[in-house]
């Protein structure tokens, strides 16, 4: 039943975040560039080290493009692993997820005044879909292995406490077995 929530509730994320990265690709030129000269001005508040933020806002677009779709490859390979069924074509069907909302996002920001469709930004997409999805996946799976080891550590530590009251008996049942014999 959790499981089920669990699935859902990414469903539900996998779809908002496709909705925000979309409603971004709406704004038009103007209020792009303003929003990303917001963010470096932002930077510069927090690092001293950043004199001049000209040129940075175009920086800061292909980080925003690269970290919106490294949270999307997350969900999506999350989905992929708590849906159980390890297929190829469910782990293709992931990643056409990513490569279909890349282009869809490019493909928006043709239509829209002052943007301009780019297919380098839709490598940078999938360059951050992939990377979220291999550093999820890479994390659940060594959260997995450190579980099984921890396991096999616990289901041996049994096994020596078995060995270990058997040896007792046997040198209980050797000390009785002695003592009679004196």
């Amino acid at each position: 039943m959790i499981l089920k929530k669990l699935i859902f509730a990414l469903r539900i994320a996998l779809a908002l975040t496709v909705v925000i990265i979309f409603s971004f690709s709406l704004k038009n030129g103007e209020e792009s560039t303003d929003q990303s000269n917001w963010v470096a001005q932002q930077m510069q508040a927090v690092t001293d080290f950043i004199e001049d933020t000209t040129g940075i806002e175009v920086n800061v677009r292909k980080v925003g493009h690269f970290s919106e779709f490294a949270v999307l490859g997350t969900e999506a390979i999350l989905l992929y692993i708590f849906n159980r069924r390890y297929e190829f074509s469910r782990l293709f069907n992931v990643f056409a997820i990513g490569l279909t909302t890349a282009v869809c996002d490019e493909s928006i920001q043709l239509f829209v005044p002052d943007r301009s469709g780019q297919i380098k930004d839709v490598g940078i997409d999938m360059l951050g879909f992939v990377c979220g999805a291999l550093l999820t996946s890479g994390i659940y799976y060594l959260i997995m292995f450190i579980k099984k080891r921890n396991l096999n550590k616990r289901e041996r530590s049994k096994e020596w406490k078995i060995l270990r009251q058997n040896i007792l008996m046997i040198g209980l049942m050797w000390r009785k077995a002695s003592q009679k014999n004196l």
